[in-house]
């Protein structure tokens, strides 16, 4: 009974992880996979899930969790009202990925397509920090 028990423990700690990693987090995630969730969901007009994958996917200062979290959604609230004068964001694609040769930095490339029928292309910028994936606010 006691090996069921820790097999069962084990196999939940697994199922967590897996699903950890598969809904955005963790460090196997890609920059066009970060960049990717964040077009999703400015294309849902999601200001809260914006503010989430930038708030999640940025180097933060201990301390400054909830003013850095204001400012992402503040910033995700303007982004939304700029793409909803342009008809809102009606589609987008990931142009390219180009991770640097020390594997340390990257930039995502992507086009969008507003209601109104314009186009953009951007890019977002990366940095590896232990392994994972963070936006360089930086640049």
């Amino acid at each position: 009974m006691r090996k069921m028990k820790l097999f069962v423990a084990v196999a939940a700690v697994a199922l967590l992880a897996v699903s950890a990693v598969s809904c955005g987090g963790g460090k196997g995630t890609t920059p066009s996979d970060i960049t990717t969730s964040l077009l999703k969901a400015l294309k849902a007009g999601d200001a809260d899930k914006i503010t989430n994958v930038w708030f999640d996917n940025s180097v933060i200062e201990p301390g400054k969790e909830k003013e850095s979290k204001e400012m992402i959604k503040a910033f995700a609230e303007k982004a939304l009202s700029e793409h909803t004068k342009k008809g809102g964001l009606k589609d987008f694609s990931v142009v390219g990925e180009e991770i640097a040769e020390d594997g340390n930095s990257a930039e995502v490339k992507f086009h969008l397509i507003f209601g109104d029928g314009s186009e953009e292309d951007e890019s977002n910028n990366f940095k590896k920090i232990d392994g994972a994936w963070k936006f360089d606010n930086d640049k």
